[in-house]
């Protein structure tokens, strides 16, 4: 750890790892992350926040390649963090550090986060599982598109359903896009262009019979158009 985090290092209490005790994580190891919440004000106005998300982007970085009872400890460290700390932004870049963890165990916390009570925190989630990858991420982010109660959830959930074709995505897609919302019906019809490399343009109709199995011929495009969707 640099100079930048030694006086951060004395006010962290120590952290023995279970299972870790072999100092392959010697950075890591000088901070608990576990009693960050005792550190509200110094989180929310300070530099040790700064310092603590910091760490955080470096765990993300290190997770893959870490040895399974590490990648085990951590997990469940942020899932605690989600559970217990009052801060959005630590909780939304826990989320974050959670999908760079392989394995269920991190997929569980990250359901966690999914059902956070606040819509940034369920944002950030949007993005983690678009990261991760998977069934159970467009599962989740199906979820989410639906049936949340914000609009700025779902819209960032329909975003990430673009990487995901498969049939329960397209049918959360197919879902939204009649929906009464028209930045929810744009955000869908963007994410249907991407996942199937069709375009139907607005018309929520063609997108219907095509999504439930026709092939309607796609409109001529404007030069316009053609422009817009280049850049």
């Amino acid at each position: 750890m640099n100079g930048r985090f030694a006086w951060i290092s004395a006010g962290l209490l120590a952290l023995t790892l279970s299972g870790c005790s072999d100092g392959s994580l010697p950075e890591l190891n000088r901070a608990n992350i576990f009693q960050w919440s005792q550190w509200e004000e110094d989180r929310r106005w300070g530099p040790a926040f700064d310092d603590q998300l910091a760490e955080l982007r470096d765990l993300q970085r290190r997770a893959p390649a870490m040895a399974p009872n590490d990648q085990l400890y951590w997990i469940e460290r942020l899932t605690a963090i989600l559970k217990q700390d009052s801060n959005p932004i630590l909780r939304s870049e826990c989320a974050r550090t959670l999908a760079a963890f392989p394995g269920a165990a991190a997929s569980a916390g990250l359901q966690i986060a999914t059902a956070d009570k606040l819509p940034e925190v369920r944002i950030a989630t949007c993005a983690a599982w678009g990261q991760r990858g998977g069934p159970e991420a467009s599962a989740a982010l199906a979820q989410l598109a639906t049936n949340d109660a914000e609009t700025d959830v779902r819209l960032a959930a329909i975003g990430q359903l673009a990487r995901y074709n498969d049939q329960q995505s397209l049918r959360a897609l197919a879902q939204v896009i009649n929906d009464r919302d028209p930045a929810i019906q744009f955000r869908a019809i963007e994410s249907l262009r991407q996942v199937t490399g069709r375009d139907y343009g607005s018309d929520v109709n063609a997108w219907g019979i095509f999504l439930q199995g026709g092939s309607p011929p796609e409109p001529e495009r404007s030069i316009a158009d053609r422009l817009r969707t280049m850049f």
